[in-house]
């Protein structure tokens, strides 16, 4: 043990300095006093990661990693989907105990950055830095910018973990041809996040070219084996990691939140906000705000993070002084590509595949400052502590005039208030304290002849990076709003009653269906922790098919394609879903629910008209004829015949057809509301008229109000609706501010639920200004005998889980078997043990044909390019394996 600590000094030293760090900044976390969850800007935490963690560990405890997830939304190529499948620090959550889970992501989050400075630790004296150089580097890398704030996302964090390590693997392969350490690198960060592989592979090959010419006197021959050797190295972790990584981007190729393109020109400048943020922004993470109270040009996280130290920015150009002229020339290079990127818009559009303009690749230029500075400070050791004193305080005083002058400007643009300014000014204050501190130091250091008190005032150096560092992370971290651990022992949020109702509910109906939920006891992603199937999802990738659906069926989507906050109250797309029960707060059921029982303020209904999770068509309708069809009209088909694209190649003869005119048309209802909107019944504050509406009847289906203002002025107004007049929801409106033709607002409700009320506000209305004001209802009612017809022909499921499905279905012709399970082109299907086609029926679901008779169906659902990915990945283990083998075998014969 004394020999180890001897032999590892050094590292234990910096290790326990990060600890002690890592400790003053985190403890909230570490000690239980907080949970590593926000609620604030950073709610990702709480709506999304902690759900998904939840649901992983879950399942993986209960003995599964499945491919296909029914709870995640309305079902969801898991494995694909699932962000932190490929995190592999996620599995040590299933060591945590399951409602304490949260309670581990602050440990989790010390856990990644500790390994991280163990790693760039080791790069830097890989590549031959001195003790305080390789100290300097690594507090500045376990605290820089990014890692802080973006690593709140718990898997964006990953990428600064393997970063060191991959840096350090091209090393060993550059100069010693090992191309182990950076092959498992390559497949760990492939595995972790594409996005990230994409990105780093970038500025890898920048860092690649730059090392060369470092190192090396140029030679085409060994430049060319280099990168020969690099590409090779870098397809064997490609391959390793094919097992997931071709699963994953096949998914993400086919999902529409990427298929839009963007077009910036090459040289055209961002918005100057953009700049003044990237300047204030480099600083310090919080010189334009904190959480919510964040006032730069896009939101805390989202605007640029370039902080890596306040002696970055005033050391970096000392690499331009007193060394060879290709160093020089190679540096220059280098952060003319780094500026370029940073400065032209053009490249935030390119480093996201041109799908959207964001700034989560500047990372990379964080990671090269940081490199670039250890390699000054080491040039600062090697020529005896000496340093360019006028480009030193030359570069103090260009900081202090930029960063001094942004806030001014920002002012001027009307960009930041003068409280803002005030705020701003203040930590770029303090921060060119900092900077005046670091040239006092290094100049003082400079003037001493001693080599021991050169030593002692390099220890001062370190000793206030470490105060600067962590007096700029604690805020970002800690100035936030956080969640208590009470959240849990109170039973709030995820732990509120519909815990116990769903369980309550699995009791007494352990078949497979859907639940809505009224309410959210957090977000969309409350069935990943309330364990239920539900019909909500927010997800950055969301399954392709289901969007389609949405799409075609004119329902709302949110967040580009992420956030889908139920099917917008159309309860008869829920019962054609599947969706048996629902759950409210208030004792208001939707058109065609019945209340079952109410067990701790949560109603729950039963849907009377409840479908099978598999029911049989014997018609179709065409997706031309379809089309033509409103809303309510397309739902009415759907409960007759199922719709089917040309393009599945389907033969259709043996189903009947269903024309347009076979389906009726929902009657409208006109209720004229003119004499309730005159101005004697306005209630009047300030300059806005408000107006209680009674509907005198219960409205479940589409609402849309429509009036005339006698006035040619734009009048902003707003539209809200409750099934109590007196109780309206400041969320439940709509805004009303363009007119059509001759003055006449309109503004459509869509889909509504026992609504009786509405109420009108107007701003700033003379007298008697409105007229011709109605109400038009389209009420929601069931075909009865339609709901009959496909219920008759359902499907008895035996075994329903995640990746497998079975069961009988008894027909008395041949039809379409439809499943309410999203389309993917990953599910397969037996019918008597015999493989069908699978086709995507409604536009978002699976379907089977079945003939006449008694059958038994299996469903079989694998991810897209697993066996290829699988076999990429085990061939290429094989083959590893094998060399190792033959060269242990040629040493020893050569032994």
């Amino acid at each position: 043990m004394t020999v180890f600590f001897k032999k590892n000094k050094n590292f234990l030293i910096v290790m326990g300095i990060i600890l002690v760090g890592l400790l003053i900044v985190y403890g909230k976390f570490v000690f239980f006093h907080k949970l590593y969850i926000f609620n604030d800007t950073g709610s990702d935490t709480f709506d999304t990661y902690w759900p998904f963690i939840y649901d992983l560990a879950l399942k993986i405890k209960q003995g599964q990693l499945p491919f296909w997830s029914h709870n995640m939304g309305m079902g969801n190529n898991y494995y694909a989907a699932q962000i932190f499948i490929g995190d592999i620090f996620v599995y040590l959550y299933t060591l945590v105990n399951q409602d304490k889970i949260s309670y581990a992501f602050g440990l989790m989050a010390v856990l990644k950055m500790l390994v991280a400075g163990g790693c760039i630790y080791k790069y830097s004296r890989y590549i031959k830095l001195s003790f305080v150089p390789a100290l300097i580097i690594t507090l500045l890398y376990v605290f820089n910018g990014y890692f802080v704030l973006w690593g709140q996302h718990y898997q964006f964090v990953n990428i600064m973990v393997f970063a060191p390590l991959l840096l350090l693997g091209f090393e060993r392969l550059m100069k010693e041809s090992k191309w182990g350490l950076f092959s498992i690198s390559v497949m760990l960060i492939a595995i972790s996040s594409y996005y990230f592989l994409y990105v780093i592979s970038i500025f890898l090959l920048i860092y690649a070219v730059m090392r060369y010419l470092l190192e090396n006197e140029f030679s085409l021959k060994s430049f060319m084996q280099l990168i020969f050797k690099s590409a090779l190295s870098y397809s064997v972790g490609i391959a390793l990691a094919a097992f997931l990584f071709l699963p994953t981007v096949h998914y993400l190729l086919n999902s529409p939140r990427i298929t839009g393109k963007l077009e910036v020109d090459l040289f055209q400048l961002a918005d100057i906000k953009y700049y003044l943020s990237m300047v204030l922004r480099m600083m310090n993470n919080n010189s334009l705000g904190i959480g919510n109270d964040f006032y730069g040009f896009i939101n805390y996280y989202e605007d640029p993070i370039l902080y890596s130290g306040i002696i970055c920015l005033i050391m970096l150009p000392q690499i331009f002084f007193n060394k060879p002229k290709k160093e020089k020339v190679v540096y220059g290079v280098v952060y003319i590509i780094l500026l370029t990127f940073v400065l032209l818009p053009y490249f935030s559009l390119f480093f996201n595949a041109f799908s959207k303009i964001d700034y989560r690749w500047m990372f990379g230029v964080i990671i090269f400052n940081i490199l670039v500075l250890g390699q000054v400070l080491q040039n600062w050791i090697d020529d005896n502590y000496k340093i360019h004193l006028k480009s030193l305080v030359s570069t103090l005083l260009a900081v202090a005039v930029l960063t001094g002058i942004a806030p001014f400007i920002g002012g001027k643009i009307e960009f930041l208030s003068s409280e803002q300014m005030v705020n701003s000014y203040k930590v770029v204050f303090i921060g060119l304290i900092f900077a005046c501190c670091y040239v006092l130091l290094f100049w003082i250091t400079q003037r001493t002849k001693r080599m021991r008190t050169k030593v002692y005032l390099s220890g001062g150096i370190v000793f206030l990076i470490f105060i600067e560092v962590i007096s700029n992370s604690y805020p970002t971290v800690n100035n936030r709003l956080l969640l208590d651990p009470d959240y849990i022992k109170n039973k709030q949020g995820y732990y509120d009653a519909t815990q116990e109702v769903v369980q309550q509910l699995k009791n007494e109906d352990p078949g497979f269906y859907r639940i809505n939920k009224a309410y959210n006891s957090r977000f969309f992603n409350d069935a990943l922790i309330q364990k239920f199937n539900g019909i909500k999802e927010y997800n950055s990738i969301i399954q392709p098919s289901i969007i389609n659906f949405y799409q075609k069926m004119n329902v709302s989507i949110g967040g580009n394609n992420s956030l889908l906050g139920g099917l917008d109250n159309r309860v008869k797309l829920e019962t054609l879903l599947n969706t048996k029960y629902y759950l409210a707060l208030e004792n208001e059921a939707p058109y065609g629910f019945k209340l079952l029982h109410e067990n701790k303020g949560v109603y729950t209904f039963k849907n009377e008209y409840a479908l099978p999770f598999g029911y049989a068509y014997d018609q179709y309708i065409t997706e031309e004829d379809f089309e033509k069809l409103n809303s309510m009209q397309k739902e009415d088909a759907l409960f007759k015949a199922f719709v089917v694209s040309d393009e599945e190649g389907l033969n259709l003869s043996s189903f009947k057809q269903l024309a347009t005119d076979q389906i009726s048309k929902i009657p409208e209802e006109i209720i004229d509301i003119s004499s309730q909107l005159k101005t004697e019944n306005a209630i009047l504050s300030e300059n806005q008229s408000s107006f209680l509406i009674d509907l005198d009847t219960v409205v479940n289906g589409e609402l849309t109000l429509s009036y005339q203002l006698k006035t040619e002025e734009r009048a902003e107004s707003k539209l809200f609706w409750s099934s109590n007049k007196d109780d309206f929801a400041d969320n439940n409106f709509k805004v009303i501010d363009s007119p059509t033709n001759e003055g006449v607002y309109t503004v459509s409700l869509g889909f509504v639920n026992n609504v009786s009320s509405l109420k009108l506000t107007i701003n700033n209305l003379d007298n008697n200004q409105i007229a011709n004001a109605v109400v038009k209802i389209k009420p929601v009612s069931y075909n009865e005998n339609d709901i009959r017809k496909l219920a008759s022909n359902s499907f008895n499921a035996t075994l329903i889980d995640n990746n497998n499905i079975k069961g009988s279905i008894m027909l008395d012709s041949s039809q379409m078997i439809f499943f309410s399970i999203p389309f993917d082109t990953g599910w397969t299907a037996k019918v008597d043990g015999i493989k069908q086609n699978v086709y995507q029926l409604n536009y978002g679901f699976l379907g089977v044909t079945v003939d006449e008779g008694q059958h038994l169906i299996e469903l079989n659902y694998e991810p897209p390019m697993f066996k290829l990915g699988l076999a990429v990945s085990m061939t290429t283990v094989i083959a590893i394996l094998l060399i190792l083998l033959l060269r242990r075998c040629r040493k020893r014969s050569l032994n």
